[in-house]
């Protein structure tokens, strides 16, 4: 009977034992969970890093891209001849309003005419057939209050909407495909000048002809 205490804290050593054994078995298999949670998380975190880098350097590839066929663009509008009432501006063809469409009409005079179909006879030329053509329509900042010109028109997006309308339809009508061909109207807010002055109201009034490189 005096062997009973010792039989009992024995079995009691071994039960702790065995929770113990279970306890860090438990803990381990937390860990090991855990490591390989984060071990994903740095290879997805890698892989994604991976990505950023390589569209962060085609980003800059294609800005350089950019940048080279707007300075090609620029170059070849530069060496065109252009005729009565266009003049070539930053990166682009000005059609002035002044010289080509009478005040409050959207209809181009003959002599303008003219000059876009001999602009449109360059732009059909090898070194421009693979290039887009945007025409975009702008105003001052004087009204449009004349009755006639009001019904017609609306205000100065209708009017710079049709100005360009017009410079596109004669560039189709002079040969150029329709599919390269787009308009586009800003009316006055997106000024050349300041429409301070008539010399800045003067230089508003314009359709403009930027080309673009078409996508291969």
């Amino acid at each position: 009977m005096k062997t009973l205490p010792l039989v009992v804290t024995l079995g009691c050593g071994i039960l702790l034992a065995s929770c113990n054994g279970r306890t860090t078995s438990i803990a381990n298999e937390e860990l090991r969970a855990e490591n390989e949670r984060l071990t994903a998380e740095l290879t997805a975190a890698t892989q994604e890093n991976s990505i950023i880098a390589k569209q962060r350097d085609e980003a800059r590839m294609e800005n350089q891209r950019l940048k080279e066929q707007i300075r090609g663009i620029s170059k070849q509008l530069a060496g065109l001849n252009l005729g009565y009432g266009l003049s070539f501006g930053d990166g682009h063809i000005s059609v002035s309003q002044d010289l080509a469409f009478s005040k409050g009409s959207d209809a181009l005079n003959e002599r303008a005419k003219a000059a876009i179909h001999d602009l449109a006879r360059q732009l059909k030329g090898a070194d421009y057939a693979d290039t887009h053509i945007i025409v975009v329509g702008h105003t001052d900042t004087t009204p449009v209050v004349k009755p006639t010109t009001r019904e017609k028109f609306g205000d100065n997006f209708g009017l710079s909407a049709m100005r360009s309308a017009s410079v596109v339809r004669e560039l189709v009508k002079a040969g150029i495909s329709g599919k390269r061909v787009r308009g586009a109207f800003r009316g006055e807010h997106s000024p050349a000048k300041s429409n301070t002055t008539a010399d800045g109201k003067k230089a508003n009034r314009r359709v403009e002809i930027f080309l673009h490189v078409a996508e291969k």
